[in-house]
């Protein structure tokens, strides 16, 4: 693996075309795959499995984003929506705890 590789995979997430009917990856989508792999270089290095660090001269370019809050409709749609799994339901109420608790 090399410097050469990274930027060819960051190319490919960046131009690949789904199958289905879905967007190509954003920056930010596209950086947070590359962070990912990043994790499992450092820990190959780490191991020395790999003599060095190909992300080594490879920076991480995230967008800055400003998060909106749900709206009220938004929750109340949330609340109103039910799961038949008892994990779904659960997901759903941590989530809603802590949209209103923060």
């Amino acid at each position: 693996m090399n410097y050469r590789f990274i930027t060819e995979f960051e190319r490919y997430i960046r131009t690949y075309k789904p199958k289905k009917q879905r967007k190509t990856c954003s920056n930010n989508g596209t950086m947070k795959h590359l962070e990912r792999l990043m994790k499992m270089v450092n820990l190959a290095v780490k191991m020395e499995w790999l003599p060095k660090d190909p992300f080594q001269s490879f920076k991480l370019k995230l967008d800055r984003t400003e998060r909106c809050y749900l709206t009220q409709r938004e929750l109340d749609r949330l609340e109103e929506t039910h799961f038949n799994s008892i994990g779904y339901k659960r997901v759903k109420d941590c989530f809603l705890f802590a949209c209103y608790t923060v």
